[in-house]
């Protein structure tokens, strides 16, 4: 058969061997893994997962370790694609992000839960509510009520939270309201 070293591919030879010795030189019994890539004997290269230990009382002396070796190349491949989806994903948020913060009008994004997905600067200079570190994510309703007991115990009249909520829920003209210098 083969050895070790014709068998994992040369970038992570050095990983397994270093695995190995500190295998060897241990006084525990407890279940080793390391994740590697070797070649097959096409020459395709497969990422697989070795999970190893030394063997029970009992067992021969000529035995060092058992183990299992698990095919794991489908998995990898997966999760590269995930993490490529999702820098993809990050990337439009950020131009998003990066185009409601330059339009005038204040704009909060709704998802349908009514859970806040994102806003601008404008609205967050409108609604300092939002300036909470765990606002993304909270509903509509949740926000209103935290806003109007913290308008009523800085000595504003209270708020009318059950009609705000029916007012976001309405379709059409909903959140609009005139700035200080006039616009609307």
């Amino acid at each position: 058969g083969k050895g070790l070293s014709e068998l994992v591919v040369p970038e992570d030879l050095d990983r397994a061997l270093q695995s190995a010795r500190a295998f060897l030189i241990a006084s525990d019994n407890n279940v080793r893994s390391i994740q590697l890539r070797m070649m097959r004997a096409n020459g395709e290269i497969r990422h697989v997962e070795v999970r190893y230990r030394k063997p029970v009382a009992g067992g021969s002396d000529e035995v060092v370790q058992v183990g299992v070796i698990r095919d794991v190349t489908d998995r990898v491949e997966l999760m590269d694609a995930l993490q490529q989806q999702v820098e993809k994903a990050e990337e439009a948020r950020a131009l998003l992000q990066e185009t409601l913060d330059a339009l005038p009008a204040g704009v909060v994004l709704y998802d349908s839960d009514e859970r806040v997905m994102m806003f601008n600067k404008v609205a967050l200079s409108i609604s300092p509510g939002l300036a909470q570190p765990d606002v993304v994510g909270r509903t509509f309703s949740q926000l209103a009520v935290d806003n109007a007991r913290r308008l009523e115990g800085a000595g504003y009249a209270r708020l009318d939270v059950d009609g705000a909520i029916k007012r976001f829920r309405q379709k059409g003209a909903q959140g609009q309201r005139q700035s200080m210098d006039g616009r609307w």
